[in-house]
């Protein structure tokens, strides 16, 4: 047994390639104090997000302080983004993003936002054997895609970020409210 504070847990270093803009982390539950589940408290400053990724595991998000977006990516997104669904969410909201989902979250305005994000670490497969559930981010699926050629990687992900950026621009009038 363990007992943990959302607030007061440790700094995690962040992998700056998986966030567009400035993220601060706190650890709330790791591997030290919990076998199943990882959860942490983020916190994004002015229109800050997430890059596009997606985890094994279903995702969920509570909302904590400011105004946040949530959006859930159609495949195939490198030839276009093509959001699915995108939600605003605020105090209190509570998001359930699916496993296996292409998706990204963070601020939807200059004032910040933050929220807990919450996921199982773990799953089982069809074998019965319980696996690590990892995480499939953007600048990975990139490098793995294009062989490591960072010119061609450079360029896509230009795209990405000017695509998401007309997507936050104009998401303000074609958002659904999670309540």
């Amino acid at each position: 047994m363990s007992k943990e504070n959302y607030n007061k847990g440790s700094e995690k270093t962040i992998n700056k390639s998986y966030f567009r803009g400035d993220v601060r982390m706190i650890e709330v539950l790791n591997k030290d104090n919990s076998e199943q589940y990882e959860m942490y408290h983020v916190f994004f400053k002015k229109r800050a997000i997430t890059t596009i990724h997606s985890h094994k595991t279903e995702q969920i998000l509570i909302a904590t302080k400011g105004k946040g977006i949530v959006c859930l990516i159609k495949e195939n997104f490198l030839d276009k983004i093509t959001p699915e669904k995108v939600m605003i969410m605020e105090v209190g909201d509570v998001v359930s993003i699916p496993a296996n989902v292409f998706h990204f979250h963070g601020s939807f305005s200059n004032d910040g936002f933050s929220h807990i994000a919450f996921r199982n670490r773990k799953l089982l497969n069809t074998e019965g054997k319980i696996l690590d559930a990892g995480n499939i981010w953007e600048i990975d699926l990139l490098k793995e895609l294009f062989y490591n050629d960072e010119k061609k990687i450079k360029e896509t992900t230009q795209k990405i970020d000017q695509e998401i950026l007309e997507l936050l621009n104009s998401s303000t009038n074609n958002v659904e409210r999670y309540l």
